[in-house]
């Protein structure tokens, strides 16, 4: 998680934890797009280039992860004989050439028979699958976010559970189901804020997908079929 990055960077002496929260606060403003952040803030003379350069490192060092974890799954269906190795050389190398679009790049693939569909579906379905344990984990996580503005005083037990209710019908949306709790009078505009800005604070608020909780576990709700490097997301602040 990005937020976990820059406690990391505080702990080593790279940034203050004024700088901290000046990073978290300028990256929600921008919509949660990290590069735009930063430029604005070496621009202001918040933070210099070198602390910018920093923390982009360290995003990509966290994309590597979650390339890893793709390669992992890759290594698994050649172990189970779903496809050769051969094959998952040159996948790797089609979602390379692809900019990181998982999707474009099996596509292109099979066209070029380089994979058959039944191979291609079997690879998105591994990536479903990794996709729904991360949902479940951001999901979790949301409810127990919801649960200690509870116990802070910020919404009440009703309100909490209104809000699930709400994130469910609106396929996730938070921003959507907020919103309509607003507008239906069920939570005040504060409460809105409130509740974005926790989330946004410990890195679940997720711009890239529109701000949905993703438990769906479909593959394209897996970041944008997005192999994850440091351009992953468009910089996106991903709650990944």
């Amino acid at each position: 998680m990005f937020t976990t990055k820059l406690a990391d960077l505080v702990t080593a002496g790279t940034i203050t934890a004024d700088e901290e929260t000046a990073i978290e606060t300028a990256i929600t403003s921008a919509n949660g797009n990290i590069t735009t952040a930063l430029a604005n803030l070496v621009t202001a003379g918040t933070i210099t280039s070198t602390q910018e350069t920093a923390m982009e490192t360290a995003l990509a060092e966290q994309g590597g992860e979650h390339k890893d974890m793709f390669t992992t799954k890759l290594a698994d269906l050649v172990t189970a004989g779903t496809i050769t190795a051969d094959e998952e050389t040159v996948i790797e190398t089609a979602i390379t050439s692809a900019n990181g679009n998982i999707t474009t790049a099996l596509a292109n693939l099979v066209t070029a028979g380089t994979i058959a569909s039944t191979q291609e579906t079997a690879i998105e379905t591994a990536l479903a699958q990794q996709g729904g344990q991360r949902g479940e984990e951001h999901k979790d996580r949301f409810k127990t976010k919801l649960a200690d503005l509870v116990t802070a005083g910020t919404i009440t037990a009703d309100e909490e559970t209104a809000i699930e209710t709400a994130i469910t019908s609106a396929n996730g949306n938070i921003t959507t189901a907020l919103a309509n709790l607003v507008i239906a009078g069920t939570i005040t505009s504060d409460q809105e804020n409130t509740i974005e800005t926790a989330l946004a604070s410990q890195g679940g608020f997720n711009t890239t997908d529109t701000n949905t909780l993703n438990n769906t576990g479909s593959v394209n709700k897996w970041d944008n079929n997005k192999w994850h490097n440091n351009s992953w997301d468009n910089n996106n602040w991903d709650n990944n």
